[in-house]
């Protein structure tokens, strides 16, 4: 099976203690995160639970929540690494930004298509709201930026971040071709019939591009999100691998001639 992490021998030297304490302190935070979302998610479900408004079906359909405990899963893997020292593997790297990417992506899509959207049925408790779009991206994003150890991706990694919203998406629109329900509003054109045309700042000069139903019609408006989402999605993840090739490598105490842990495979 894909090793998730390399072990490397540390030299005793002031600069790797430094670097183990940073390893240290970002698996513990990765920890205390993951377990927030928990609780976030916890809140949530018991909360909806208790006004009778908790289904899992569609809870759990949400990109939000499906996003969110794959970085829980992200997070603690990352965080028992850091723990043991080691250095991530290209497999764990790609994950690590794909966390980043996706919690990222629920976020920004939270803060331009979603907050002033009105809900429906009971509204329930914000907070575990603002943890989940707000909390987490940044630090997931902190995370990925300050913690040693950043891995070098390769080029196609961008796929395999890409691949899990793509096939969501795909399921997301099958499952509304089936059932008549859809997680978010923007992928549901008759529910936005009556809304007014929505503008999305393109450029720091004020360029906007209207998104209502006004301008393009039906299905129109849920491709236009999706071109635009996905556009986002694979620039800002092409990006980030762009800066792991210009800027990660082997800190000078870590050896050359690295042998693979058994830790976790």
């Amino acid at each position: 099976m894909t090793q998730l992490w390399e072990s490397w021998p540390l030299q005793t030297d002031t600069s790797a203690s430094k670097i183990r304490a940073l390893q240290r302190f970002f698996a513990v935070l990765r920890l205390l995160m993951a377990l927030v979302v928990v609780v976030s998610i916890g809140v949530q479900v018991v909360d909806l639970a208790t006004h009778n408004a908790f289904v899992p079906g569609r809870y759990f359909t949400f990109f939000t929540i499906q996003a969110s405990l794959i970085c829980v899963a992200v997070l603690v893997v990352s965080a028992l690494v850091g723990l043991a020292g080691a250095r991530e593997s290209p497999v764990l790297g790609t994950l690590r930004l794909a966390a980043v990417i996706y919690s990222l992506l629920a976020g920004v899509v939270f803060a331009l298509l979603l907050r002033s959207v009105p809900s429906e049925g009971y509204v329930g408790i914000q907070w575990p709201n603002e943890v989940l779009h707000i909390v987490l991206p940044t630090v997931l994003l902190i995370d990925w930026l300050c913690a040693p150890g950043r891995r070098r991706l390769p080029w196609s990694s961008i796929w395999g971040v890409v691949s899990y919203p793509t096939v969501w998406v795909v399921f997301v629109l099958v499952h509304a071709a089936l059932t008549g329900w859809q997680p978010y509003p923007f992928l549901v054109p008759r529910e936005m019939a009556d809304a007014p045309a929505r503008e999305i700042p393109l450029t720091p000069g004020g360029q906007t591009l209207a998104l209502g139903v006004d301008a393009y019609g039906g299905y129109g408006v849920v491709a236009i999100h999706i071109l635009l989402i996905a556009a986002g999605v694979i620039s800002v993840t092409a990006g980030a691998v762009l800066v792991t090739r210009l800027s990660s490598r082997p800190p000078r105490y870590m050896d050359s001639d690295p042998q693979s842990s058994s830790l976790l495979r």
